[in-house]
């Protein structure tokens, strides 16, 4: 059938199909036949009255920032091809407290609230669930061009454990945001001879953490090219502690003998000298003091415990008897630290096998998918101690 016919045809359906229609109409309707109010097809566009939590999220991210917080799964947003579940409403409103306070007011404390008014995303959406692929791999969030920033995992939410807000949610939105600047100024092309000769953008996944260290790569994903080596720097300088920090330059950075004598220094001087460089390029280009940032950043995160997250006036909201529930409950493992490790370390390393040709790709989705699921020294780090992540 050619396409004249066919066009032909289809539209002769139409007709056909709404002439029917017409005769229908005129047959079964009577006088006294008024609507069902209850079965309308057409969607009721009367605004909702909004919560006392709505009107908390449009008071403090919408007016000053024109920042759309989304904790309702949406389909127009929502990725259906993934299995997802929706954030509790308990912990959408502790994390729209905690997003607040930990990273838009650490930045507005800083560079001002005309900072966050141009270059913050225009939508933040919480899912509760992470976002599962079918290989059984895991992504925590993602970003759109810096206009969109997805929050998986919104339910496993411990406002006690920075470290772990850092994992799952701080690091991406770092990271993420770093991008954003560099594209309005971009970073000082210097910075791309340190580890000139030493990236590898198809094969940056089959280095191990100690190795990206002594090459002055902060993590594995790093060596992949400079503008993620910059991001990665900065996400990470940020969100490390003092003592993770120190163990990053003072351990795995340096060559070592088998007595523990330094060989040599070259990875902790190269990861020194891209921290200067964005120190000067943060406060040239942001008027931006990056250990001020790192000093308010790591406060602010850590007091998101002490803040009150769930205000009296949004409790009504809240059924009785399904807030209490606490992350563990969410987990189908009991977690540990080093179950934790171990448990991402295989699926990565099955991850790197069947999908060598999208990891060698740059492409803002393996950007995102790496710095939220990759391994990186931190987890090296933290997996050796007894004092955190418990």
């Amino acid at each position: 059938m050619n396409n004249t016919l066919l066009r032909y045809t289809v539209s002769g359906l139409i007709l056909g199909a709404t002439l029917l229609g017409v005769s229908f109409g005129l047959v079964s309707c009577s006088e006294t036949d008024t609507p069902d109010d209850g079965h309308s097809v057409v969607r009721d566009k009367t605004p909702k009255t909004k919560s006392a939590f709505d009107e908390y999220l449009f008071e403090k991210y919408t007016v000053p920032y024109n920042i759309t917080f989304m904790y309702e799964m949406d389909d127009k947003e929502v990725d259906f091809s993934r299995w997802l579940a929706p954030a509790r409403l308990d912990i959408s409103m502790k994390m729209a407290k905690v997003v607040q306070h930990a990273w838009i007011d650490s930045y507005v404390e800083v560079a001002g609230v005309d900072f966050m008014r141009e270059l913050a995303p225009r939508i933040i959406m919480l899912i509760g669930s992470p976002a599962y692929n079918n290989d059984g791999t895991m992504v925590l969030g993602t970003a759109e061009g810096g206009l969109k920033v997805t929050l998986y995992n919104s339910n496993w939410l411990d406002e006690k454990d920075p470290a772990l807000m850092n994992e799952l949610y701080f690091h991406t939105m770092h990271h993420e945001f770093t991008h954003i600047l560099q594209q309005k100024f971009t970073w000082p092309q210097e910075y791309n001879t340190i580890s000139q000769g030493d990236y590898a953008a198809t094969s940056w996944q089959d280095r191990s953490y100690s190795e990206s260290a002594k090459l002055g790569f902060v993590s594995s994903y790093a060596g992949s090219q400079p503008v993620e080596d910059i991001t990665e720097v900065t996400s990470y300088y940020l969100t490390y502690t003092d003592s993770e920090w120190n163990t990053l330059l003072n351990d795995y950075a340096l060559i070592k003998d088998e007595k523990g004598n330094v060989l040599s220094t070259e990875g902790r001087d190269k990861i020194l000298k891209k921290i200067d460089i964005m120190k000067g390029y943060m406060k040239d280009r942001w008027n931006i003091d990056m250990d001020e940032l790192r000093a308010v950043v790591q406060r602010r995160t850590a007091e998101a415990s002490k803040i009150q997250l769930i205000q009296e006036n949004w409790l009504p909201l809240l059924e009785t008897g399904k807030t209490t529930r606490s992350r563990k409950e969410f987990n189908a493992v009991e977690e540990s630290p080093r179950m934790r490790l171990e448990m991402r370390n295989k699926v990565w390393q099955t991850f790197k096998q069947t999908n060598k040709e999208f990891l060698s790709k740059p492409s803002p989705e393996r950007c995102v998918f790496v710095t939220q699921f990759a391994p990186t020294l931190g987890d090296e780090i933290n997996a050796e101690s007894t004092t955190i992540r418990k």
